[in-house]
């Protein structure tokens, strides 16, 4: 964790994107991620954390443990809020609880217009959940990333309840990867 706060701490002041996906951060506590994430640089606009299994964390003896919401609300709260375009894909946020991830959106700045959600399986939520979580997303967000969640497991029911709820300023979205095929 601490090279990655002196990395970003020595970042040019003029990065606008920054990917740091597939960076493990399932082995760093919540407060070494709250520590990193607050060192990126004020002038971010893009900022992807995918791939980074975000609701898991690795315990003193070494076992793999659920990450408590609130800690994932710290960790999300210091993300700055000159990011406009965030990807949370592939950050297992089917393992919390629909209210969970509903939370988390909430949580996210205003100023996100770009939201990804992609490869979060959540087919393992039903429509009724998959709405509450939907229902949730920021207002402000006018992209919206669902791709390889493979819906194809859901009803034609549930996908209805699902897209029912997504927020009317969305403009854009991606649900490419989900084998939706009839």
């Amino acid at each position: 964790g601490k090279k990655l706060v002196l990395m970003l701490s020595a970042s040019p002041p003029g990065v606008r994107t920054l990917d740091l996906g597939g960076n493990e951060f399932w082995v760093r506590s919540s407060d070494e991620l709250v520590q990193m994430l607050s060192g990126i640089p004020p002038g971010v606009r893009v900022l992807d954390l995918q791939d980074n299994r975000l609701v898991h964390e690795v315990d003193s003896r070494g076992k793999l443990e659920y990450r408590d919401v609130r800690e994932l609300l710290r960790i999300i709260a210091v993300i700055p809020h000159s990011v406009v375009d965030l990807d949370l894909g592939g950050n297992d946020l089917k393992d919390k609880t629909a209210h969970e991830c509903a939370q988390i959106l909430r949580a996210i700045s205003s100023e996100v217009v770009m939201l990804g959600l992609g490869d979060n399986d959540f087919f393992e939520k039903s429509g009724i959940e998959l709405a509450e979580m939907l229902a949730a997303i920021p207002p402000g967000v006018r992209t919206l990333d669902l791709r390889e969640n493979k819906f194809n497991k859901k009803s034609g029911a549930e996908l209805e309840q699902m897209m029912a709820a997504i927020p009317p300023s969305v403009i854009s979205l991606d649900l490419s990867s989900n084998e939706l095929d009839g």
